[in-house]
């Protein structure tokens, strides 16, 4: 900026900085420099740099996914309680036993696929609402909107006087829950470096098994209890966990990603700065993180978008490159429950220990791969403006085809059924084969791409196969000389004219 009586310096000079006043869009050729140089950095950065610069990002991608043990906490629970006597007793009805000897407290089947179809109907309900609410008020406040209705909602399962009660509970309790399915997803893809995307990603799925064990523990230690409180108890827990989310992600940074989406360039660099841990502040080192290249590659990624598709609504999931990238995150997503998620043994010894060894085994390999893996190819198949939507829809096939499961495994197993026994692997090891042929040729590898590139190699209708060859440039065919670009941003703080432009986009 020119000193008091000098001249004003020429802003149409390329590379010239601006004052903190001052309202003209930068050189075209500057956002797309910093743009680049960001990306280069992106590629060269190994993770135990990214982890020494984003020792913050990471916490608080870990406090938000934390929300996704209260998920897998609450599918452990009701499924249990129907070995609790004093739950039996209670929702239950006075039946006679299978073998005629006598008569016990047992929840009807009926009951028992309404609970766990409430869970599901919920769950469902909120995927589709977190959809449109984390884009119109962003993730952080919809983060907390959703863990105060579950302090909120927990009571109606805790005070349940019958099962109708307990039904309309799990219902509405799964809305929240639903959308912590993907709302910790989006933002752990958000947030950090493209080399940490898939760890903090896959760390999703480490968040959900923790709440299954824990779930198991404190029903392992309540079983012998015969009183009210050995299923009350379990449910009096989930009050405290998202009081403790709560007061932590009061403090959480916004995504800038969201932001820039939302034209806040001057919100978002400011975000970006509370996310790395530059060595004494510095972004000239190279071992550092500059802030304003960052939110220049967003920015920039965020108007190649804009011009292959404006429109972020579900429709535009199917529409153009978009309608690929749908698919492929919920055939992705789909696989988990596609490859025997569910299967059991038996109950003579011989036979049990058998095959309860080899579920073992397939449950280490299936968490050591399609587990994990899922969540971070999900959340980078997608489109930056369409991230949100598009995991919603791949979670909610997941769903359904878990629905199809829990319906269809019970008759392979089920003696008076089809009783298939050890022969439903066989059924299951054909779907896996199926899902291998599918990944091969459909499931495109994105390790190591910005989320330009890959709209870039999305857009060209790359190959699956030719992904990790191929040239991705997002700087090429005249995007390096967008008039947007220049109109978008100016430097820190963002010009009131760029912001104008943005929103209205």
């Amino acid at each position: 900026m020119a000193s008091p009586g000098q001249p004003a310096p020429d802003n149409n000079s390329k590379g010239q900085q601006h004052g903190p006043c001052d309202t003209s869009p930068l050189p075209i050729t500057s956002l797309v420099d910093e743009a680049r140089t960001a990306t280069a950095r992106e590629h060269e950065m190994t993770l135990w740099q990214a982890i020494r610069l984003c020792p913050k990002a990471i916490g608080w991608s870990i406090v938000l996914s934390c929300a996704i043990v209260m998920e897998g906490y609450d599918n452990a629970l009701i499924g249990s309680f129907y070995a609790f006597p004093a739950f039996q007793k209670k929702f239950g009805q006075l039946l006679p036993h299978h073998d005629g000897t006598g008569t016990a407290y047992e929840l009807a089947a009926s009951w028992q696929a309404a609970l766990s179809g409430a869970m599901n109907a919920g769950q469902l309900m909120g995927l589709l609402l977190n959809g449109v609410l984390s884009e119109r008020i962003g993730y952080k406040k919809t983060m907390l909107v959703a863990l105060s209705a579950v302090v909120c909602l927990v009571p109606i399962l805790f005070f349940a006087q019958n099962v109708r009660m307990l039904v309309v509970g799990e219902l509405l309790l799964g809305v929240p829950l639903g959308i912590f399915q993907t709302l910790s997803v989006t933002y752990a893809s958000e947030v950090c470096p493209v080399v940490l995307r898939g760890y903090l990603a896959a760390y999703v799925n480490l968040a959900w098994v923790m709440g299954q064990i824990l779930a198991l523990g404190i029903l392992k230690g309540l079983i012998h209890n015969e009183t009210e409180w050995s299923y009350r108890i379990p449910f009096t827990i989930q009050w405290g966990w998202p009081v403790v989310i709560i007061a932590a992600a009061m403090f959480a940074p916004e995504s800038p990603w969201w932001q820039v989406r939302h034209g806040m360039v001057a919100e978002a660099e400011e975000t970006v700065r509370r996310l790395v841990s530059n060595k004494d502040d510095s972004e000239e080192d190279a071992m550092s993180i500059n802030v304003k290249e960052t939110v220049s590659l967003m920015v920039h990624t965020n108007q190649i978008e804009m011009e292959m598709s404006s429109g972020i609504t579900y429709l535009d999931c199917f529409r153009g490159t978009n309608f690929r990238r749908t698919c492929i995150s919920c055939g992705t997503w789909a696989i988990q429950n596609m490859c025997g998620a569910g299967l059991g043994a038996g109950e003579k010894p011989s036979i049990s220990w058998a095959i309860g060894s080899l579920l073992l085994v397939y449950v280490f390999a299936y968490n050591c791969s399609v587990g994990p893996m899922c969540y971070a190819a999900v959340s980078e198949q997608s489109s930056i403006r369409l991230r949100s939507k598009t995991v919603v829809l791949a979670r909610a096939l997941y769903l359904l085809v878990g629905v199809i499961n829990s319906v269809i495994i019970p008759y392979m197993l089920n003696p008076t059924a089809w009783n298939w026994k050890g022969k439903a692997g066989l059924f299951w090891g054909s779907c896996c084969l199926l899902c291998v042929v599918w990944s091969y040729f459909c499931l495109p590898e994105t390790k190591g791409r910005t989320y330009g590139e890959l709209d870039v190699l999305f857009e060209e209708g790359t190959g699956a196969r030719c992904f990790t060859n191929s040239t991705a440039d997002p700087f090429k065919n005249g995007r390096d000389t967008s008039p947007a670009d220049s109109a978008l941003v100016a430097s820190s703080p963002l010009s009131p004219g760029a912001v104008t432009h943005m929103a209205e986009k």
